[in-house]
């Protein structure tokens, strides 16, 4: 029998995040499966395993824009739930704090357990260390990578082993950086993350920081902690209601769910559709191309997450096309933030990933293309212009701030005018007194 209490949690946690973050509408809910990481109990079962239903998150944007203040709200949420819900908060990764220690002594060897052992939920405040690449840090990552997939630790430290079964969630992230590589993405760690990629503007931060002002009149015992009250009633019924997916194997209970093969192929070929319509071919740099592709696969597994989630949750007996389509578009916005980091941070001009004579026909053929989109698009600004490149990676072949770059370069050379509209509007113009050769003519973009 199915139950309404998914959505309750749902609209309170949209309620409470109103209430603590100012705008990121793109984290609310990635944070909020990493809330229900911490209640759903059972493991899929597929493909003849076990998987369990941690759904960790890493989220890329620049400091001061509030991703840790989502995380630190998924953390008082979680530790509200009750003492066995352990939240644990790390200012950076390292191998004793995250995985433990193994220390000889007089009396013996002492094996120390890191955040990993006895967390429900650990937030790590920043990943630039994790992901900017070394000798120690590529090794924390390959035992990250397998706690990941199936939350075992099993590392040689020093004078013993160190191997224990964890439960924690993680959620972290890094502020935008320049000088990336693309072998950043090579190892397979952040495939294993749900991933949240956004790029702020000055005036983005700004537009963030004039609203803080709101926040100032609210209250913690009269506005906040009724929502948490609330919360942590349906996560209790909840975690009640899941003794449904109990099993008996050998001597321990398990909680397991199922999917069966129609509603995963259906789900497939959603994700495929998707992926060649909108990611497939997206790089002209067979580098980049090899490495987004590798998130296809992972993003199924991820997605069958959120739809085994979902469905315990919803207190299904299987896990069926309705979590399916649910889960769909939650996979869509991690599989965007992918190829727009990656759009961002490797395909700029600035990165010396392909030739200047490349670099220079492809800045080319974007001008051009700029310019015949602000020709068919009457009355738009750069604001427009900015969000059309966002939703349509495809148009350019260059970089969202490339663009960006590049238009403003046509505007500072006379090539597009500003055109002024109702109040302090400012419209994009093609300068067709100039140009009309070279724009004007072109009817096929």
């Amino acid at each position: 029998m199915e139950n309404n209490d998914f959505d309750k949690l749902l609209e309170l946690w949209k309620k409470l995040y109103s209430t603590r973050i100012v705008e990121n509408e793109h984290l609310m809910m990635p944070a909020f499966h990493v809330l229900t990481s911490c209640i759903v109990k059972p493991r899929l079962i597929y493909a003849g395993h076990y998987v369990p239903l941690k759904i960790h998150h890493f989220a890329i944007q620049q400091s001061g824009t509030g991703k840790s203040e989502v995380h630190k709200l998924v953390g008082k949420t979680v530790a509200f739930l009750g003492q066995e819900y352990r939240y644990n908060s790390l200012n950076t990764f390292s191998q004793a704090g995250i995985i433990g220690q193994v220390i000889e002594k007089k009396q013996g060897i002492e094996k120390r357990h890191g955040a990993l052992y006895d967390s429900e939920f650990l937030r790590v405040d920043e990943a630039r260390s994790l992901v900017s690449g070394n000798n120690w840090t590529d090794d924390l990552k390959v035992t990250l990578n397998g706690y990941l997939d199936d939350l075992h630790v099993a590392k040689k430290l020093g004078p013993g082993w160190l191997s224990y079964e964890g439960r924690a969630v993680i959620a972290t992230g890094t502020f935008y950086f320049q000088n990336l590589k693309p072998s950043l993405i090579e190892d397979g760690f952040m495939q294993r993350f749900n991933m949240s990629y956004k790029r702020y503007t000055t005036d983005d931060i700004l537009r963030i920081s004039g609203k803080f002002d709101a926040l100032s009149s609210l209250d913690y015992l009269e506005d906040v902690k009724p929502m948490l009250e609330e919360i942590k009633t349906i996560a209790q019924g909840i975690i009640g209601m899941q003794e449904k997916y109990a099993i008996q194997v050998g001597e321990q209970k398990q909680y397991v769910i199922k999917m069966n093969e129609e509603t995963s192929k259906y789900f497939g070929e959603k994700v495929d559709s998707f992926f060649m319509e909108h990611i497939a071919n997206l790089f002209k740099n067979s580098v980049l191309q090899n490495n987004i592709n590798s998130f296809l696969i992972r993003g199924k597994v991820l997605g069958h997450k959120f739809m085994a989630q979902h469905a315990v949750l919803t207190g299904k007996d299987a896990v069926d096309n309705e979590s399916a389509d649910y889960a769909f578009p939650l996979v869509c916005d991690h599989l965007r933030s992918i190829a727009n980091f990656l759009t961002d941070a490797f395909e700029l001009d600035e990165y010396d990933i392909i030739s200047d004579t490349t670099k220079t026909t492809k800045l080319k053929i974007a001008e051009r293309n700029i310019a015949q989109w602000i020709i068919k698009n009457d009355k738009h600004t750069v604001g427009d212009f900015r969000e059309f490149i966002q939703n349509n990676r495809n148009f350019l072949s260059i970089g969202e701030l490339a663009a960006l770059k590049l238009l403003g370069k046509m505007r500072i050379d006379g090539k597009i005018i500003d055109e002024k509209g109702e109040g302090s509007t400012i419209y994009l113009s093609v300068n067709m007194e100039r140009d009309n050769k070279n724009y004007g003519n072109n009817e096929n973009n």
